[in-house]
């Protein structure tokens, strides 16, 4: 008999990965979005037709029962939610009703009806701020300095009291930095990755960033929700550190993206006052030593990698939006052979 996987914000980038990741494994899939649209049906399709959506416009906590109730998931992974450090600042008040509210009406959900289920929230290393060791692990003081991190260690607080008071299998993903070819162009590697190639190809002069100092821990998306599925496997909930427990600049990350197209970023690329953060953590770095212990998980893809990766995709991606548009612009033959408007 198939298990029931709950993701919410299954088309978002870690959703899809997660979907793909349990499409061969026997589970029914349902995820949530805010709305159904073509374009979102499409890509859910094109991993499995079988996944079954459901429309979450606004959460509210009888939504949220009605889900449970209905589907009594053996697995819930809550990915959905503001994912933007940078927009949190535009958009505080939303990101912390929609990253801190909905864990409490999920968990609330849980407990009442379906306390059987196992349920890993996406964390994020927001929640350490500047931090105060390095490299990062699970026993690191939680001190947020911006809107997002705020919400996410709420929402991570929540998790463990939950965990703690009612006796539930509940676990926070603690994920680094982890960039995909399907990581929105909000977030400054798809950023990246999409102004090289629109220079290499000749339609952008310059790449406007800010501060290229920070350091990170990047990774490739797709290995990260094999962890996820990983925690919901091991016979006691953890939460875990996911990340490589390597660092590199943004300066790094431009230089590899530009030397993926053979050219010098310090030729293309600006600072740009406007886009540096009121607030930013100078350097962060996992420790995933206890990930890698419990659920034997190292990542695959290396930084050099993943940076080379995203470039390419996207100048696929921008040559067939080109010849896509050259192609709709062309007289098209009809039935008879004649030119057709």
């Amino acid at each position: 008999m198939k298990k029931v996987a709950l993701i919410t914000g299954i088309a978002g980038q870690d959703g899809t990965y997660l979907a793909e990741h349990l499409q061969p494994k026997p589970y029914k899939i349902v995820g949530t979005v805010r709305r159904v649209t073509p374009e979102i049906r499409h890509l859910v399709d094109s991993i499995d037709s079988d996944i079954e959506l459901v429309e979450t416009p606004e959460l509210t906590a009888a939504l949220t029962q009605q889900i449970i109730q209905d589907y009594q998931p053996n697995e819930f992974y809550n990915l959905a939610g503001q994912s933007s450090v940078g927009r949190s600042w535009q958009e505080t008040t939303e990101t912390l009703i929609i990253n801190g509210q909905s864990v409490v009406y999920w968990l609330e959900a849980i407990r009442r009806y379906s306390p059987h289920t196992k349920f890993v929230q996406a964390s994020s290393s927001e929640i350490f701020g500047m931090g105060g060791e390095h490299p990062l692990s699970e026993s690191s003081p939680i001190s947020p300095i911006n809107p997002y991190g705020l919400a996410k260690s709420i929402s991570h607080s929540i998790v463990g009291k939950y965990r703690e008071w009612f006796g539930l299998f509940l676990c926070n993903a603690i994920m680094f930095n982890h960039e995909s070819p399907r990581r929105s162009t909000w977030f400054v590697s798809r950023k990246i990755t999409t102004g090289v190639a629109r220079i290499a190809l000749g339609l952008q002069d310059q790449l406007p960033l800010g501060n290229l100092d920070v350091v990170r821990d990047w990774g490739f998306a797709g290995d990260y929700v094999n962890a996820l599925w990983k925690m919901l496997q091991i016979q006691n909930p953890e939460d875990l550190v996911l990340g490589s427990g390597r660092a590199y600049s943004l300066r790094d990350f431009v230089d590899v993206a530009f030397q993926a197209v053979d050219l010098d970023w310090r030729r293309y690329t600006v600072q740009d006052p406007e886009l540096f953060r009121p607030a930013d953590v100078v350097r962060v770095q996992a420790n995933p030593a206890k990930a890698k212990a419990i659920l034997d998980w190292r990542p695959t893809v290396q930084f050099r990698d993943l940076v080379r990766m995203m470039v390419e995709h996207d100048l696929q991606q921008i040559r067939l939006e080109r010849s896509t548009a050259d192609d709709s612009s062309v007289p098209r033959l009809g039935p008879g052979n004649e030119a057709t408007p």
